[in-house]
């Protein structure tokens, strides 16, 4: 018995030597290693009572969510396992065209709306608008690191008061792309400062009615049921959270992320001294960036009231580049690419658990028995914020606030707005909201640098957010 488990750990440690050796043998283990962990786990639950299909979105679920907290293989090359396995799997062979829904994310809206915020950073690199804007921006708080990174967050907390966070995160990583490529990758002021336009793009959404679909699904379903929530009455509680957040996060992200300079010569960062003259082709070239970027961020901005849709709108910078020559077939390839399918594959995931009815069903099994009111809303925001980092606020918004507004019906604006906010806070990994998956893009973070503001926002602010639900309803 001893001589077999001395052969074992003799194997054992052979293929650990092999696999750190190869690329191929590294990914072939990493990935045996977590379906191995998810297969496990669907046989311990026991979960006979799901359908099948059920089931295996739940082991999908398990062995993506692996994957991607790992690193065991590139996060663009799990979206397209989510994909292949939905499709196999997942997909009801009983139904024509069934299958099509779980690749047909490809070419959802959110992917054209990340599309549009792609072309207008690179219609900027091109014409040079991101330096003179980035210039403009980030000398007003002062050169300091930690100022140069509190007036980023405040203007991109500003702005996600007004447009979708995925605009704003396009916007903001725009603006900072010339200063994080002066810094270099592995500067601690580069991660901070993306991060930072990430996060906050994200929990900025939190300040006004208008900010994210999830605002404006609870307001339906509040006013569905009789009741009123308007801007205004969002902007009471709203504004004061999501500023709150912000500060914190800033506080966090200066100390974590600590830079070694005194100060930043933004000037000097940004080559100004050495850069020549426009001439006349440049001016036009700048020109028309500028009237296309400003534009698309006003109609962003008043995209619900002139009723067109944020992806509509990001067809103006991708016709308006492409037409005047400003990005041209060159520059197609420099797209991130590997983001969008981050993207498609987070979408797919979250449609799997959606259609199988798994999410429901893990919502419905939750019991609270004669809890007091406070105890259930902090349940409730912490599972808010649990699931929703693994599929699309969106997503997880039009699933949990309908429920949530069944189960406590006396308690209706209470629960949609505390639901709606919470999912907000999901900012662990880096398919948990597209400001995420835009800043992962940038090659600056690895989805390690999102985990500890993840844990501490997911800790706290579903906490407060509960809280506060509690006193002022």
């Amino acid at each position: 018995m001893f001589n077999v488990f001395k052969a074992l750990r003799r194997s054992w440690r052979y293929i650990q030597r092999k696999h750190k050796k190869s690329p191929l043998r590294r990914n072939i283990y990493n990935l045996a290693k977590i379906s191995l962990f998810a297969v496990l786990a669907i046989f311990l639950l026991n979960l006979t009572d799901l359908p099948q299909q059920t089931r295996n979105a739940l082991f999908l679920l398990i062995l993506a969510t692996g994957l991607w907290v790992t690193e065991a293989i590139p996060p663009f090359a799990v979206s397209l396992l989510i994909m292949g396995f939905a499709v196999a799997f997942v997909a009801d062979k009983n139904t024509e065209g069934h299958w099509q829904e779980y690749v047909n994310t490809w070419a959802s809206p959110m992917m054209w709306l990340f599309m549009g915020g792609f072309f207008l950073a690179q219609g900027a690199a091109n014409t040079g608008l991101d330096k003179l804007f980035a210039r403009n921006v980030l000398k007003r708080c002062g050169e300091k690191p930690d100022k140069v990174l509190f007036s980023v967050m405040l203007i991109t907390l500003i702005l996600s008061l007004f447009m979708s966070n995925t605009a704003t995160a396009a916007l903001m990583l725009m603006t900072i792309t010339p200063l994080t490529d002066k810094l270099g990758k592995k500067d601690p002021l580069s991660k901070s400062l993306v991060l930072g336009v990430a996060i906050t793009a994200a929990i900025g959404g939190m300040g006004t009615i208008i900010s994210t679909p999830a605002n404006l699904i609870a307001a339906g379903v509040i006013e569905s049921k009789g009741l009123n929530m308007g801007f205004t009455e969002w902007l009471y509680f709203g504004l004061p959270l999501s500023v709150g957040l912000v500060y914190l996060l800033w506080v966090f992200l200066k100390y974590v992320y600590r830079s070694d300079r005194e100060y930043v010569n933004i000037d000097e960062l940004l080559a100004v001294n050495k850069e020549k003259p426009l001439d006349s082709e440049g001016v036009l070239r700048q020109s028309v960036a500028v009237l296309t970027t400003l534009a698309t961020i006003i109609l962003w901005i008043f995209s619900s009231y002139i009723n067109i849709p944020l992806a509509v709108i990001s067809f103006l910078p991708i016709v308006c580049f492409t037409a005047t020559g400003i990005i041209v077939a060159e520059d197609i390839p420099k797209l991130p690419w590997d983001t969008l399918i981050l993207v498609a594959g987070s979408l797919t995931l979250g449609m799997a658990v959606t259609n199988t009815g798994l999410a429901e069903y893990f919502v419905k099994s939750i019991n609270f028995g004669s809890a007091s009111v406070l105890v259930i809303f902090i349940i409730l925001a912490y599972i808010c914020t649990v699931v929703s980092n693994f599929m699309s606020t969106t997503a997880a918004a039009s699933i949990l606030i309908p429920i949530g507004a069944t189960l406590l019906p006396e308690h209706t604006v209470a629960v949609c707005t505390l639901i709606a906010l919470s999912v907000s806070t999901a900012v662990l990994l880096p398919i948990s909201t597209p400001p995420n998956a835009m800043a992962y893009g940038t090659g600056i973070l690895h989805s390690s640098d999102f985990r500890p503001i993840g844990f501490l926002l997911g800790g706290i602010a579903p906490l407060v957010i509960a809280v506060l639900m509690f006193i002022i309803f």
